[in-house]
C-alpha cells in the first residue's frame, strides 16, 4: 500500500532508507578507548619530564620524593639555569662534562655513520665473501646484553691501551655496541635501492667509492638519520661504561655528573633539564626522516 501511494521514485528512496544501516557505534567506542590509552600512555612519558622542569625553577634544594607542584619559586626563574652557566670556563664541572659528552658524542656518530654506510653498501651491492655469515653475528649479537657481558673485556682493553681516564676513548666502546643495528638498518635501506641503478653506474665507469659517494648516500639519507640519531643517544646517555672507564671527577661526562652528583647543588634539577635539551632537539628536527628511514631499513633489513 504505501509504495502505491508513493510512487516508483518514492519508492525506491523508502527502500534505499530502509535498506542504508545506522553507524554503528562500536567504532567510535574502539576510538575513544585507543586514544584514551595513547593520551594515559603520553602523561606517563611526559609527567617526570614536567616534574623536572617544575623543580628546576623551584626555591631551594632538589628532592627526588616532594610534593608535584613546588611551593615556592626562584626570583627570578631561570637563577638555576644561571648557576650553571656563570663560570663558563673548564673549571666548572657542569662545563667540563658537558664539552666531555659533546666530544664524545660527536667521535661516536662519525665513526658509527662510516662504518655503517660503509658495511651496508658492502653487505648489499657489492661481492662480499660469508656476507650472510657476517650478517647473521651481526643479528646475532643483536640479543646479547653487550653493555654488560662485554664489560670485564672492555675495561682490560681499555687499560693495556692506556686509555683508562682519557673521555674521548670512550667512542670505541660505543661505536662498537652501534655497528651491529647500525648495519642492519643500512643494509635494508641500501637494498631497497634499486640494483638498476649500481648496474648503470658500473656501466658509466663509475667505481665501488664513486658510486657510493655520488650516487647512493643522497638515496639513503633517511637511513643515515637513523643511525645518527641511535648512536647520538648512547653516547649522550650512556653511564654505565663511561662510569666504569673514567674514574676522575675532571673527566666524568655529563650522564655520570648526573647520576653521581644529584641532589648536591640546587640546580641538580635544571642540570637534567639541560642534559635533555640536545637529545630532544636533535629528535624533533629529525623525527620525519628518522621515521622514514626505520621503514626503508629496520622493516626491509
Amino acid at each position: 500500500m504505501t509504495s502505491l501511494l508513493v510512487g516508483p521514485s518514492g519508492s525506491q528512496e523508502t527502500q534505499h532508507a530502509m535498506a542504508s544501516p545506522r553507524l554503528p557505534v562500536l567504532p567510535s567506542l574502539r576510538l575513544v578507548a585507543k586514544h584514551s590509552v595513547l593520551i594515559l600512555l603520553c602523561s606517563w612519558v611526559l609527567a617526570p619530564l614536567v616534574w623536572v622542569v617544575l623543580h628546576s625553577v623551584k626555591a631551594g634544594p632538589f628532592k627526588y620524593f616532594e610534593r608535584a607542584w613546588p611551593k615556592e619559586f626562584q626570583d627570578p626563574l631561570w637563577a638555576n639555569y644561571r648557576w650553571l652557566w656563570q663560570d663558563a670556563t673548564l673549571e666548572n664541572p657542569f662545563y667540563r662534562s658537558l664539552s666531555h659528552s659533546a666530544v664524545i658524542t660527536l667521535l661516536t656518530v662519525f665513526s658509527t655513520a662510516v662504518a655503517a654506510v660503509l658495511a651496508g653498501y658492502a653487505l648489499s651491492h657489492l661481492s662480499t665473501p660469508g656476507s650472510r655469515v657476517i650478517l647473521g653475528i651481526l643479528v646475532a649479537s643483536m640479543f646479547f646484553p653487550t653493555q654488560v657481558t662485554a664489560l670485564t673485556g672492555l675495561f682490560k682493553i681499555q687499560y693495556r691501551l692506556g686509555l683508562i681516564d682519557r673521555p674521548w676513548s670512550l667512542f670505541f666502546p660505543y661505536t662498537a655496541m652501534m655497528v651491529a643495528v647500525s648495519v642492519f638498518v643500512m643494509r635494508g635501506v641500501f637494498q631497497a635501492v634499486p640494483k638498476e641503478i649500481v648496474d648503470a653506474a658500473r656501466i658509466d665507469g663509475a667505481g665501488s667509492l664513486r658510486t657510493l659517494v655520488g650516487i647512493l648516500l643522497p638515496m639513503v639519507r633517511n637511513g643515515i638519520v637513523v643511525v645518527l640519531i641511535l648512536s647520538f643517544n648512547l653516547a649522550w646517555g650512556e653511564y654505565l661504561l663511561a662510569s666504569t672507564l673514567v674514574n676522575r671527577r675532571d673527566n666524568w661526562t655529563l650522564a655520570v655528573l648526573l647520576g653521581q652528583g644529584i641532589g648536591v647543588a640546587p640546580g641538580s634539577a635544571a642540570l637534567l633539564v639541560v642534559a635533555m635539551v640536545p637529545a630532544l632537539i636533535a629528535f624533533g628536527i629529525a623525527q620525519h626522516w628518522f621515521l622514514r628511514g626505520l621503514q626503508d631499513g629496520a622493516l626491509r633489513g
